[in-house]
């Protein structure tokens, strides 16, 4: 895994256990393999790794848990 972006425009879609699943409306996807900071208000930034593109708009992240 290597540093981790920002991604601006995502949003948290589903969560399942370390599987998250983040939607972008108008941003191209982050590539697989690309690690990522997902940003929440009920605690530190979450580092995860996009492992798949579901869909043309939907990737399927694992959350990094150390």
């Amino acid at each position: 895994m290597n540093a981790a972006t920002q991604v601006p425009g995502g949003r948290v879609v589903a969560v399942r256990d370390a599987i998250v699943d983040v939607a972008f409306d108008r941003v191209a996807l982050p590539l697989i393999e690309q690690s990522m900071s997902i940003i929440s208000d009920h605690g530190p930034p979450i580092i995860a790794e996009v492992l798949a593109h579901l869909d043309e708009r939907t990737v399927g992240v694992l959350e990094d848990r150390g």
